[in-house]
């Protein structure tokens, strides 16, 4: 008596918004030293949340994948390489071309014949998906060394130029490397000034 505390009720409404219920049990000890269950009622207003399934880790794909990249890079035929799973594609694709300190790299992506969603095509944080930079001479060669491997392989576009051009299925997007390496750089440090 006279206690308060903070309870914590967890609700999965299985797809239902609105006014929700829910009667938890609980065990108490009264003053007495008497176990007691006590019975509450919660209410709650459940909104809306629009949520996925985290992108699934497909151990033998990500073993190809990993053997296969490994003997690119012994053969000197990879210039750079990117993950995708933080920030998806395009995330990957704008490091790679801002990442070799001031010496940016422009790249023009075509991407219209993905037939996913765009945020999903550019976003999607999905395992065993790696951008890699190489030489003209060498692209036909590890497309062929991909398809005998077993792992997929797309030729995404060409590198050169100062912006990094995305072409989906709907838009073009340009963005100039030097002001989007500006903006990337130095964001925490114009966020702590603010």
């Amino acid at each position: 008596p006279g206690e308060t505390g903070k309870i914590t009720a967890s609700f999965n409404p299985q797809g239902r918004n609105g006014p929700q219920t829910k009667v938890l049990t609980m065990p108490v000890i009264d003053p007495q030293g008497v176990f007691a269950p006590q019975t509450m009622t919660v209410n709650s207003n459940v909104k809306a949340l629009v949520s996925n399934e985290p992108p699934k880790m497909y151990l033998t794909v990500a073993t190809k994948t990993h053997e296969l990249l490994s003997q690119l890079i012994r053969k000197g035929w990879v210039k750079r390489a990117h993950d995708c799973s933080e920030g998806g594609l395009a995330v990957a694709l704008a490091e790679s071309c801002m990442s070799n300190g001031d010496k940016l790299v422009g790249a023009k992506v075509n991407l219209a014949g993905f037939k996913q969603r765009a945020d999903a095509t550019l976003f999607g944080e999905s395992q065993n998906r790696i951008v890699i930079r190489v030489a003209k001479a060498n692209a036909e060669k590890i497309h062929r060394l991909a398809a005998k491997s077993g792992v997929p392989a797309t030729k995404l576009g060409t590198t050169g130029g100062k912006t990094l051009t995305i072409k989906t299925a709907k838009a073009e997007l340009t963005y100039d490397l030097a002001k989007l390496r500006d903006t990337w750089w130095n964001a925490i440090t114009r966020l702590m000034d603010c």
